[in-house]
């Protein structure tokens, strides 16, 4: 079994099987599946297909490596061929080829993209021609998938199924989520185990598997049952998986127990993913492991009676004739202790091993487990992935029986039945740990604090000893708080990604998990004292909230209600700048006010008037690339020269070759560039949520090209499809928008939530606009596009005109689980119990929990243990998703 396609997501889905879908209509001739079952098959149809594409192909591959197939689509982008391409960044031992991959056919003139990084692999295999022609199945295009490996593909000109795939792909190329649509014709994932555990339940004399990877524990516990209820149930699986001694064998013979027909097939090496139950045959890239399943992006079908049925009966048969029974005899364990193992781990590694402690967190199918003795305490990951877990608690006592290994460095027991609750109990006090320090703290829950930072989408925590990941165990966007900029304070479990050592905080701790213990003392309220910029810099986690002096300081800006000081080469933010004395460049000052935060960055709030000392010259700007702005210091004086790549309203891109920076105008007294020019900039470099920009204080000159022009962009027409194909492109641009139906009216009515052909967006209206709009009115809109919070709108220029009524809109039906994949902005209803609240949110239980936010002027707030109808609109909120209502009933 491959252990690296997992995480740790534990989500249910209703049923998505369809039978009319699992039937395409034979529209025109030739539009019906066709089955291309490897290795016999070959590359041929493939290559053939893209050698004679006219107009377009798109294609998203876990992993590309076969020759022809490379050739024949560079061939076809050189022709003329649009050629769009999706590659999983870090397939499993193969991240060189993906890498290599993309450089062959970009310089061929194909357009490749990485996968969306919210799917923990983009195990995909489709190709869509022309928009006439799909391809898809369980074959990579490697030359193992096409011409070694036992796979199943499906060729097919049927347009909804066509189309159907074509969509998946566009909404991955934008990084978009799939909607409801492609889901009538296909089996998707994320969120595919109710299709597949539907299509086991259905069957009643045969039940055919071929797979991969050893089936986690619901589709092992449908076999089962299936195999109960009189069906004939044969599976076959991959030698490599399989047929060894570990967690799928020994899962295999519970199988072989309960009257399933397990057996390993040697050769050709099982690649495919193949079910079929009585007249149905599902086909796909989805394996039954829980990340396959519920994390990964795959596409599949359900055919009913497929015209290929006859053919597929008999290659399967073929295979269990050369396959060997899987043995009935499951080993005995070893009986050990988790601190035996965390001191000497080779001598367990791929054991089964009888081993018992205590629970310090658990997220999905990924929890942790510690044993403390005498002062020495030892923390193991507990992969709970393909067994089915009773509810742990922080405290909970369990007695595991598993497999030890390491899944990314990180040493664990990979569980083979569901553990055991023996008892409940106190956590010993957690320690306060130090982000550059953790590797000491391995698989032990700790408080950790300091300030939380983005790069590259990552999210980081420093207390001043170096920074340490934030990492998402429970793959939500749900991180205990933390977001660009936040001042801290977790409780969390010390992780190892491939030695990178990170923090997963423990989320939602119920009346269960009891650890009474505060939070370590932060810096809020310490009078520091005389302090230099630079160890100010370096112990921010520490001294966060603190009051401190600063003597010395030589201002180098000032921006509005913002100065800018430096001292030795360190920087720092003075909020307000003073009016009286009104501070300029090479004043030197002493000033006193407390260390905080401020949009993701550290400032100081000036208690008092700053006292002038001195004057010096004004001080140089440091000379850096464009790529440095986001890794220079924080409050360096910077100047830059690059070319403009892109002009959001005051937020310009600028490149001079070593990569983007970003540049805001925090003034109109500076001149925006046009795109195209080139442009030398000055000011501060300062954090914002996360990102850091060069605030232009002054320029150096610039030069325009012949077309540019400093005009404003006219106001555009395009419609929500339009828009939201083309967000970043649009960002801060005019546009107006007509024929938009409303949906809720939110916030006082500051907030209008708008539809128009299945796209969403939310307009906002500034203080004092107001509109008489209802759901089910039609309007038109001019206005700015923008974000908040994470959250797309149009910042409305006037007040929208109402140009008729129509019926209100109905809320599409979902429960919690299915908030991260419904569409941002989507008009939903969800049904559960409140479980806390706060001033103006509360936490609804609906097949999991989701925040709801209850907006000024709103429907009011319901009490804790209330059975509630909540419709509202999906939104982000600091990189959160939640539900804001529009009624609560």
């Amino acid at each position: 079994m491959h252990r690296s396609f997992r995480t740790a997501v534990p989500l249910a889905m209703g049923l998505v099987l369809l039978a009319a879908a699992a039937a395409p209509s034979a529209a025109a001739a030739g539009a019906g599946p066709v089955l291309l079952t490897e290795p016999e098959a070959g590359a041929s149809a493939v290559v053939s297909a893209i050698e004679a594409a006219k107009t377009s192909i798109d294609v998203e591959m876990y992993v590309i490596t076969d020759h022809s197939v490379e050739d024949a689509l560079a061939a076809a982008a050189r022709r003329g061929v649009k050629v769009r391409v999706i590659l999983d960044r870090t397939p499993l031992g193969l991240g060189s080829d993906a890498i290599l991959a993309r450089q062959f056919l970009s310089a061929a003139g194909a357009a490749v993209r990485w996968a969306p990084s919210r799917f923990v692999f983009d195990h995909a295999k489709t190709m869509v021609v022309d928009h006439r022609l799909a391809f898809f199945g369980s074959a990579n295009f490697t030359y193992d998938g096409l011409h070694k490996n036992r796979e199943y593909d499906i060729e097919t000109r049927d347009p909804a199924v066509v189309n159907a795939v074509a969509q998946v792909f566009q909404d991955d190329w934008k990084g978009l989520r799939a909607g409801a649509g492609p889901r009538r014709y296909l089996v998707l994932s994320p969120h595919s185990q109710s299709a597949l555990l539907g299509l086991i339940a259905s069957a009643r004399h045969r039940l055919y598997l071929e797979e991969e990877e050893t089936p986690e524990q619901a589709v092992a516990d449908a076999l089962m049952a299936a195999a109960r209820r009189g069906v004939k149930v044969v599976l076959l699986e991959a030698s490599t998986s399989s047929n060894r001694s570990g967690p799928g064998a020994y899962q295999l013979g519970l199988l072989a127990r309960a009257g399933v027909k397990a057996a390993i097939l040697p050769h050709p090496y099982l690649h495919a993913k193949l079910i079929i139950a009585d007249s149905r045959v599902f086909v796909g890239s989805e394996n039954v492991s829980n990340t396959s399943l519920e994390d990964n992006r795959e596409v599949g079908i359900i055919l009913k009676n497929p015209p290929f049925l006859p053919s597929v009966l008999k290659t399967f048969h073929e295979d269990q004739a050369a396959s060997r029974p899987v043995s009935t005899n499951l080993p005995k364990p070893v009986p050990t202790t988790l601190l035996h193992i965390v001191g000497d781990p080779s001598r367990y590694m791929d054991k089964l091993v009888s081993v018992a402690g205590t629970i310090n967190g658990q997220f999905g199918p990924t929890a942790f487990f510690t044993q403390e003795v005498n002062a020495l305490a030892g923390g193991i990951e507990l992969w709970l992935g393909d067994v089915t877990a009773p509810p742990l608690h922080l405290g909970d006592k369990v007695s595991v029986l598993g497999y030890v290994n390491t899944y990314n460095g990180q040493l664990e027991v990979e569980a083979v039945i569901p553990p055991t609750v023996t008892g409940r109990g106190n956590l010993p006090a957690p320690p306060l740990a130090f982000t550059g320090q953790l590797g000491r703290d391995s698989g032990l829950l700790v408080w950790i604090k300091g300030i939380v930072s983005s790069k590259g989408g990552q999210l980081f925590v420093n207390d001043g000893s170096g920074l340490a990941p934030i990492r998402s165990m429970s793959g939500t966007a749900d991180l205990g708080g933390a977001y660009p900029g936040a001042h801290w304070t977790a409780l969390a479990v010390v992780v190892n990604d491939n030695g990178t050592f990170g923090v997963a905080p423990v989320l939602s701790l119920s009346p269960e998990q009891t650890v009474a213990v505060a939070p370590p003392a932060q810096g809020e309220g310490q009078q520091l004292g005389t302090v230099t910029l630079r160890s100010l810099a370096s112990n921010l986690g520490k001294d966060m909230g603190a009051t401190v002096t600063v003597k010395g300081a030589t201002v180098d800006a000032v921006t509005g209600s913002n100065a800018f000081v430096i001292q030795n080469g360190a920087g720092m933010r003075l909020y307000p700048a003073p009016t009286n004395p009104v501070l300029v460049p090479g004043d030197v000052i002493t000033f006193t006010g407390r260390v905080a935060l401020y949009d993701g960055d550290s400032e100081i709030d000036v208690a008092g008037t700053p006292k002038v000392t001195g004057h010096v010259a004004a001080p140089a700007p440091v000379h850096i690339h464009t790529a440095q702005i986001d890794a220079a210091n924080n409050y360096v004086y910077a100047q830059v020269t690059g070319k403009v790549t892109a002009v959001h309203g005051p937020v310009v891109d600028i490149n001079d070759g070593s990569g983007t920076g970003e540049l805001y105008f925090p003034s109109p007294a500076i001149r925006v560039p046009a795109e195209g020019s080139t442009f030398t900039a000055v000011g501060p470099v300062d954090g914002y949520k996360g990102t850091y920009q060069l605030e232009v204080v002054a320029t150096a000159g610039s030069s325009a090209p012949a077309s540019a022009t400093s005009a404003p962009a006219p106001t555009a027409t395009l419609s929500l499809a339009t828009l939201a194909g083309s967000l970043a492109a649009h960002m801060g641009q005019s546009v107006s928008l007509k024929d938009l139906t409303v949906t809720a009216v939110l916030s006082s009515g500051s907030n209008l939530y708008v539809t128009q052909d299945g796209h969403w967006m939310r307009i906002y209206l500034k203080k004092g606009t107001r509109v008489q709009a209802a759901p089910g009115d039609v309007l038109d809109v001019t206005g700015t596009v923008a974000t908040y919070q994470g959250t797309p709108e149009i910042d409305a220029t006037s007040a929208p005109t109402v140009v008729r009524s129509g019926p209100a809109p109905s809320p599409q039906v979902i429960t919690a689980a299915s908030v991260n994949t419904a569409h941002l902005e989507d008009f939903v209803r969800m049904t559960g119990k409140v479980v806390s609240t706060t001033s103006a949110t509360f936490q609804l239980a609906s097949g999991g929990n989701v925040t709801v936010y209850v907006p000024k002027g709103g429907p009011a707030m319901p009490k804790v243990g209330a059975h509630v109808t909540v419709v509202g609109i999906i939104n982000l909120y600091k990189g959160h998703f939640q539900l804001e209502a529009s009624s609560i009933h």
